[in-house]
């Protein structure tokens, strides 16, 4: 599990990868919703802000938790098929990583249901320090799953409603 503050620069979290080659695979193809995609064993989570530090919950289970309380303004999900039991954020360029290893079943297809707060304020700011209040909020639920299409439950927030457009053309 993970509570605090990760760095996010234009806007991207990495699972199991440390580089933005081809965001769009990721967003828009055919595993993605706009907010969070994935290709093969990784993924990318969205951020409304631009640059600095979001507040990100990742929570591990081995068995559907559903979705969090109605509080969050987003919620997208997608499936992952992992390699092996690794489990790892980057930020833009990997200088900062978070190893949330192992995966609760090792290599298998999981379910990543990703929840958004306060992505239409954190839109209208160039950045946030880890010592400045939150701006935006995210919780990343993670359970082992058969393959499911992408999915959009929620997406109320102007912000994640532009990323889905974006790169869901």
């Amino acid at each position: 599990m993970l509570y605090g503050d990760v760095f996010t620069a234009y806007g991207q979290i990495y699972v199991n990868r440390a580089d933005g080659s081809d965001i769009g695979a990721y967003l828009g193809g055919p595993d993605g919703t706009g907010l969070i995609g994935a290709v093969g064993n990784g993924a990318v989570l969205g951020t409304s802000l631009h640059t600095g530090y979001v507040l990100l919950t990742v929570t591990m289970d081995r068995r559907d938790p559903g979705p969090a309380s109605s509080d969050f303004e987003d919620i997208a999900e997608i499936s992952m098929t992992t390699e092996n039991e690794r489990f790892m954020l980057f930020c833009w360029g990997g200088e900062e990583s978070h190893n949330l290893s192992p995966l609760p079943m090792g290599a298998a297809t999981y379910r990543l249901r990703y929840h958004a707060r306060g992505m239409d304020r954190a839109s209208k700011e160039s950045g946030r320090s880890i010592d400045d209040p939150p701006l935006d909020e995210y919780l990343l639920q993670v359970w082992p799953a058969p393959y499911e299409p992408p999915a959009l439950p929620k997406l109320t927030s102007r912000a994640a409603q532009a990323q889905q457009s974006m790169w869901r053309r």
